[in-house]
């Protein structure tokens, strides 16, 4: 075991290579895959609205999404499963949504170029201000 630190001291969670070997497995069942399988679709048959949990759309969640999600949030050590992105375009707009209208986004000056037109566009609207850093410049940074 490893220790790590919250506002409440240091907290007991496996070593990161204990986390990599059995986070996001299903249950041991007697003659189950010992990993989730991975599901290749795109869509979820629904009979309606869909409720809490139910998958719908490949974009929002997926079953071989679930299992790296728990491994990488176990592994920096959140409570929750981290969150995957059907596509890095859809992992920027989300972290600039994060930013509050009027808030200020840092971003490296080579970075991907859709998100750096992206950025713009909320500088444009007023709705952010950008700044761009060099990131070999630890101190701009």
């Amino acid at each position: 075991m490893t220790f790590a630190q919250n506002q409440s001291g240091p907290v007991r969670r496996p070593a990161a290579a204990t986390v990599l070997v059995d986070a996001g497995r299903p249950p041991r069942t007697q003659g189950a895959p010992l990993n989730p399988a991975i599901v290749l679709t795109s869509t979820y048959f629904s009979r309606g609205v869909p409720g809490p949990g139910e998958m719908v759309y490949t974009r929002d969640d997926t079953e071989s999404w679930q299992a790296p999600e728990q491994i990488i949030g176990q592994l920096e050590g959140a409570g929750r499963p981290a969150c995957l992105f059907g596509s890095g375009m859809a992992a920027i707009a989300a972290a600039f949504s994060l930013a509050p209208v009027g808030g200020r986004i840092v971003l490296p000056t080579c970075s991907y170029q859709v998100g750096q037109h992206f950025a713009d566009d909320l500088v444009r609207r007023g709705l952010a201000s950008v700044e761009r850093v060099k990131i070999d410049d630890t101190e701009a940074v």
